[in-house]
C-alpha cells in the first residue's frame, strides 16, 4: 500500500508527501479482462533474482514480455537508480548498467525528447520528467505536470511528483517527491519596496525570494530555478520553455540567469546559456517575474540557495513515474491502446519489485495497453504499480554473474537499444550473499 511518512532531505548551494490521496478517492478501472498471460520460461539470474518469460493474449493479437522479480530481502541483492553521467543526458542502458555493474536493468523516467516542432532553435535536453534521488540526495526535480512527456497518467492521483523507489531500509514503496527552496539576497531589495518582492525576510535583512525547481527542463511561468554541475553541458534555455497549461507553449522573451561560485555572483546575463558548470557553481534562472527578480542582483551580491526534498519515505533512490494501480485495483482512465511497455510494481509490504517489459509494434508480439501491465503486474503479486517509459525506450538488459557485461533480453521495437536518461538497476554481489 501507498506509504504515508514524510521526510525532509535538505541541501544548500554548492551541496545538494506522502503521495497525496484525493479528496475522493477514485473509483477501480475496469478489468481488463481481454487479455490472458502466462509463464513460459523462468530463469534464475542470481539467488533472488529472476526473469519470467511470459506468452500474452490480448484482442489485438500476442505479445512477449519478461518479468523480472526482486527479492530485496535476499543475500546480496540490491537495487538503484541508473543513470547517464549527467541530467541532461542519455545513453543506452546496457551502457548504463555495464558502468555500473549492474545483473539487471530497465530503462525508466520519460524525456525530453523533442523541442523543433514547438520551440525552434531549442535543443532537447534529454533530461528526465520526474524527480531523481540517488544515493538519499535530490539529484533533479520533477516538472510541472504540463511539461510532461509521455501518455498523461490518471488524475487525480497523479501530479507529477510520483516516484517508485527504495529507501534506506531496503523497502520500495511508490510514493513521491516535492521540491521546495529560496533563495537569500539582500540584491532582491535594490530599487524596489521589499513587500513588492519577498513574502518573508530574515535576520541578516536579505529578501527571501522562492526557489522552485532543480535540474529541471521546463519551469511554470514567473517561476526561478537552479542548474548545478550535474546538469551536464546541455543548453539550460528549455527551462523558460512551454508552461505550466501546454509544454507547447512558446518560450519567454523575458529571461534572466545568475551565474553563483561559492555563495557570490560572478554575472547577470538576459540570456540563458550552455556549457558544463565548474565545481562549486550554480547557475539560477527566471522567466517573467522570476527573471525581473534575478537582474536586481549585482557582481559581487551575496545570494544564498537551499532547497529539500519533502518525500514519502526515506529514499536511497528514486525515479520519476507515473501510479497506474493503488492498493491491489488500477486507477481509470488508463491508456488502452497497444505499444511496447516497461512497466514496475512493488508488493504490499515492500519486499519485492517487479519490473515489466513487453514487447511491441511487431507481428508476433503487437504491445499490450497500460491497463494491461497494470492488470499483469497486479496478478503478479504487486500491489502498487506505476508505468514507466515505452515505445522504443522499453529495454530489459541483463547477465548472470559470471557474464562480464549485459545483452539485450527483449527486442526494442527500435531494432538497438534506444539511449535513455535513467533505469533501475538490479544488483547481485557475492560476498554481500556471503555475510
Amino acid at each position: 500500500m501507498l506509504v504515508s511518512l514524510t521526510v525532509a532531505a535538505t541541501a544548500t548551494i554548492g551541496a545538494g508527501g506522502a503521495l497525496a490521496a484525493p479528496a475522493e478517492a477514485p473509483s477501480a478501472a475496469p478489468a481488463a479482462t481481454d487479455f490472458t498471460w502466462r509463464t513460459t520460461t523462468t530463469s534464475t539470474l542470481a539467488p533472488g533474482v529472476s526473469v519470467a518469460e511470459l506468452a500474452i493474449t490480448t484482442a489485438a493479437g500476442p505479445s512477449q514480455g519478461y518479468l523480472t522479480t526482486v527479492d530485496l530481502t535476499a543475500a546480496g541483492v540490491s537495487t538503484d537508480l541508473l543513470t547517464a553521467p549527467s541530467v541532461g543526458q542519455r545513453q543506452p542502458i546496457d551502457t548504463i548498467a555495464d558502468r555500473a555493474g549492474a545483473l539487471a536493468a530497465v530503462n525508466a523516467d520519460y524525456f525530453d525528447i523533442s523541442e523543433e516542432a514547438s520551440h525552434a532553435g531549442i535543443s532537447p535536453t534529454n533530461s528526465a520528467v520526474g524527480a531523481e534521488i540517488r544515493d538519499g540526495v535530490l539529484r533533479k526535480s520533477a516538472v510541472p505536470m504540463a511539461q510532461r512527456f509521455g501518455e498523461g497518467p490518471s488524475k487525480p492521483v497523479n501530479d507529477g511528483t510520483q516516484v517508485i523507489g527504495v529507501d534506506r531500509s531496503g523497502r520500495a514503496s511508490v510514493g513521491s517527491v516535492r521540491f521546495t527552496g529560496t533563495l537569500h539576497s539582500s540584491g532582491f531589495l535594490r530599487g524596489a519596496n521589499p513587500a513588492a518582492v519577498v513574502s518573508a525576510g530574515d535576520r541578516r535583512g536579505a529578501a527571501v525570494v522562492p526557489l522552485n525547481g532543480l535540474n529541471q527542463y521546463g519551469f511554470a511561468r514567473n517561476q526561478i530555478g537552479v542548474f548545478t554541475t550535474e546538469w551536464g553541458a546541455v543548453s539550460r534555455a528549455r527551462a523558460a520553455c512551454g508552461s505550466e497549461v501546454a509544454r507547447r507553449d512558446p518560450c519567454a522573451g523575458n529571461v534572466a540567469e545568475v551565474i553563483v561560485r561559492n555563495k557570490r555572483v560572478v554575472s547577470v546575463s538576459s540570456s540563458i546559456g550552455a556549457g558544463q558548470l565548474p565545481d562549486g557553481t550554480v547557475a539560477v534562472v527566471g522567466r517573467e517575474q522570476g527573471a525581473d527578480l534575478l537582474r536586481k542582483l549585482r557582481p559581487g551580491d551575496v545570494l544564498q540557495a537551499s532547497w529539500r526534498a519533502d518525500t514519502s519515505a526515506p529514499y536511497s533512490w528514486a525515479v520519476g513515474a507515473a501510479v497506474t494501480g493503488v492498493d491491489g485495483a488500477t486507477l481509470p482512465g488508463l491508456n488502452t491502446s497497444p505499444a511496447p511497455r516497461t512497466a514496475a510494481g512493488v508488493s504490499a509490504d515492500g519486499r519485492t519489485l517487479l519490473l515489466l517489459v513487453v514487447d511491441g509494434r511487431r507481428a508476433d508480439s503487437v504491445g499490450v495497453s497500460t491497463l494491461q501491465t497494470a492488470e499483469l503486474l497486479l496478478q503478479a503479486g504487486a500491489d502498487d504499480t506505476v508505468t514507466l517509459d515505452g515505445g522504443g525506450s522499453s529495454a530489459l538488459v541483463a547477465r548472470t554473474p559470471d557474464e562480464p557485461a549485459v545483452r539485450a533480453v527483449n527486442q526494442p521495437s527500435d531494432g538497438t537499444i534506444r539511449p535513455v536518461p535513467n533505469g533501475i538497476g538490479v544488483f547481485w554481489t557475492q560476498q554481500a550473499a556471503q555475510r
